[in-house]
């Protein structure tokens, strides 16, 4: 059986000069509108709430959630509805493509109500998930374009973009881009203050105070203990729930 290669853009095709995708994006047929409804809606839907100091008003969508409703072929499927045949070569090795190298900004895309058209665009650009987080470029308060941390030349993949969407898409991006914690590597770790942490209220998963106190008064400050999403954490198989310390990874942060 033959391997499957991919077509990657080199580094040189990133400022190329890129098709005008408005046209694709204004002309979509009710039926496209509704299966790309549906798959935003799932993300929606399964986006959590997180606990914890400062993350109000914000969301993370777990990583298993991704794993579960994107693969190759939901991505290829977006490819082919939004009618882009003609200007991608090969739907399915873009797919492929977007998989490996762009699940996250796939995701924000379709949460963001965008369709196939955009992650081919991200593919003819070169831009993937390596080059996330991307920074916004401001004029006063207004967001005017996107770019790469390393860079400071605006993005011209964006460039059909309004200031709500730019606006969307810093916003957005940090709803996927959740750390995950490794028993392999406990360092003590910095995230950048826009990250919003896998953290579950303890409360809601029924532990009993005797085991796992919700929160505690020390000499200086207030202790408090949040669940990490299970999605988020490799420290032991949850196969065992006969016991709470046996059940969940329990973190506790100092206010």
């Amino acid at each position: 059986m033959s391997s499957a290669t991919l077509d990657l853009p080199s580094t040189s095709t990133r400022q190329q000069s890129i098709p005008d995708y408005r046209d694709l994006l204004s002309n979509h047929h009710q039926e496209s509108m509704t299966d790309r409804e549906e798959l935003k809606d799932k993300l929606w839907n399964a986006r959590v709430e997180p606990c914890g100091y400062r993350q109000k008003w914000m969301y993370f969508i777990p990583k298993n959630t991704r794993h579960e409703l994107i693969n190759p072929r939901v991505i290829e499927h977006e490819i082919r509805r939004d009618d882009i045949q003609r200007r991608c070569r090969d739907p399915g090795n873009c797919a492929r493509w977007a998989y490996k190298h762009a699940n996250q900004l796939f995701t924000i895309l379709t949460y963001m109500g965008k369709g196939g058209a955009w992650i081919h665009r991200m593919y003819q650009s070169g831009i993937s998930d390596e080059d996330l987080p991307l920074e916004a470029v401001k004029k006063n308060t207004i967001v005017k374009g996107l770019k790469r941390k390393s860079e400071e030349q605006i993005l011209t993949a964006f460039d059909t973009w309004n200031r709500e969407d730019l606006e969307n898409f810093v916003r957005v991006q940090w709803y996927v881009l959740v750390p995950e914690f490794d028993k392999g590597n406990l360092k003590c770790r910095q995230f950048p203050e826009q990250t919003v942490l896998p953290l579950m209220s303890v409360e809601n998963e029924g532990a009993p105070d005797e085991i796992v106190p919700r929160e505690k008064l020390g000499g200086f400050s207030t202790v408090s203990a949040y669940r990490i999403h299970s999605a988020h954490h490799n420290f032991w198989s949850l196969n065992s729930k006969r016991e709470v310390r046996t059940q969940f990874c329990f973190i506790f942060i100092s206010n």
